[in-house]
């Protein structure tokens, strides 16, 4: 435009000519001013807002990390196993055929109440200093059962007016959890009892007892285990179901023990893929630490019925206690994937850290 304007003055010797030309000039200077501002802006406000839509997805990831990774926390527990039932101290012992471990002939209410309750004594004495308890007796267990459990408490020297009315037995490991999570209780702690104890010799029989304390008693409280939020798997959904198991537990970085039946130790072979790749993927990310810190890339695997024998009834808590047992023997995270008993679903993933779980 110069050019033209400067030829067209020379030409026509018209000083409108250099006058026309420079207020064109001045206007196109204008024009992309304006126009190289309003990209600039746009570009900022663009940039910005995929900056907030950013750091508002991490902030809904974070949130869902943070609600599967919520856990119950295990103040004390008990068990009453057949002398074969291994245990973490006996993993380098000769494992159990697939038979059913029985017990003898079950002795009544009255002594599995005072065997739970002498077992936890300590632990019961200072959860009920500050909360009552709630007592989840076996689904066979009535009014009668519920009187001897009274009987027995008072018996070892505590009031009957820090429990409350006997609760409903417990369902499923997968269902219980999720109910307690979803609808947490923090005015009171929990003495759970499970028992398959039958004297029919179809399964491996036992009992388990779990003292449950409300997320707020953490800091006065000893606790000894955290079971996490298990997931529910639906036939045909195992590969999704890992990765997302392993993308929103993401204390499964730590996963040194994975415990299956015979029913999930194959399935459980992509699963262990899965935990290999992650580790992978994420040592770039990692500042460096020391060798001794770094998580093992393959768990041990262990499986459920060369510890427990033929489990049957009840097996889903079995398998759970002797989680917590191996998460407290052994540093890391236990993970288990096995058969569900659920209507709902064909299998349960779900893991267990010892000691209450920061979830930062």
């Amino acid at each position: 435009m110069a050019l033209a304007g400067a030829g067209l003055w020379l030409w026509l010797d018209d000083s409108r000519v250099l006058l026309w030309t420079l207020t064109g000039l001045a206007g196109c200077i204008a024009l992309f001013a304006l126009l190289a501002g309003w990209l600039l802006f746009s570009s900022g406000v663009d940039s910005e807002h995929a900056q907030g839509l950013e750091e508002y997805n991490r902030l809904q990831e974070h949130e869902w990390q943070r609600w599967a990774q919520q856990s119950v926390q295990v103040s004390g527990w008990h068990t009453i196993f057949s002398p074969q039932v291994l245990t973490p101290e006996q993993a380098s012992d000769p494992v159990n055929s697939d038979i059913p471990l029985t017990l003898p002939p079950f002795p009544g209410y009255g002594w599995l109440a005072e065997e739970v309750i002498m077992a936890l004594l300590p632990e019961l004495k200072a959860v009920i200093h500050r909360w009552p308890l709630e007592v989840l007796l076996p689904e066979d267990a009535g009014d009668a059962q519920w009187r001897q459990f009274v009987a027995s408490w008072q018996q070892c020297g505590l009031l009957s007016t820090r429990l409350t009315a006997p609760a409903a037995s417990v369902s499923t490991y997968d269902i219980t959890l999720h109910h307690w999570l979803d609808e947490p209780v923090n005015d009171r702690a929990r003495l759970v009892i499970v028992k398959h104890w039958t004297g029919t010799g179809e399964h491996t029989e036992g009992v388990v007892a779990l003292l449950v304390i409300p997320q707020a008693g953490e800091d006065d409280i000893p606790v000894r285990c955290s079971l996490h939020r298990p997931l529910s798997v639906a036939p045909g959904d195992e590969s999704a179901a890992f990765l997302q198991f392993l993308h929103y537990q993401r204390l499964t970085t730590r996963m040194s023990g994975l415990w299956t039946d015979h029913k999930s130790a194959q399935l459980a072979d992509r699963l262990v893929i899965a935990h290999s790749q992650r580790l992978k993927n994420d040592a770039p990310c990692q500042p460096e630490r020391d060798q001794a810190d770094a998580p093992a890339s393959l768990p041990n695997r262990y499986c459920l019925p060369h510890w427990l024998g033929h489990a049957g009834p009840c097996a889903d808590w079995f398998a759970v206690t002797l989680m917590m047992a191996m998460a407290e023997y052994s540093d890391g995270v236990q993970c288990g994937f096995f058969s569900s008993d659920s209507p709902s679903a064909s299998w349960i993933l779900n893991s267990v850290s010892a000691g209450a779980f920061v979830n930062d």
